[in-house]
């Protein structure tokens, strides 16, 4: 949930994030080097962390496998991402500018 503050004309925005901790695994991408790309340059780094019962589960990246998929803005899959596949592998991911046409977004599966 996004939350939007105003206090003496100045605007505090903050994000709160519930989890359901029953739930078996639970993925969390990270971008570690943000996620915006400016005029065309640069990349995005990103991590992919699993969580069972709100503990980090394979820290190392080794006992998944980590598949990441990238979405345009009309929300449909770009097809051979990985080169020959719809996805690439690792725990970690990263993204270069020419990658992405205008928007996208990038979902991280686990098996």
């Amino acid at each position: 949930f996004k939350c939007i503050a105003t206090y003496s004309s100045k605007m505090y925005v903050d994000v709160v994030t519930f989890a359901d901790q029953t739930d078996p695994l639970q993925v969390t991408p990270i971008a570690l080097t943000g996620n915006v790309f400016k005029n065309g340059q640069g990349m995005v780094q990103a991590i992919a962390k699993v969580y069972q019962a709100g503990a980090e589960v394979d820290a190392a990246g080794t006992k998944y496998q980590y598949k990441w998929y990238l979405y345009n803005a009309g929300g449909t899959m770009v097809p051979n991402w990985g080169g020959t596949t719809n996805y690439k592998t690792g725990k970690t991911l990263t993204v270069q500018a020419s990658e992405i046409t205008g928007k996208g977004t990038v979902i991280c599966e686990i098996e």
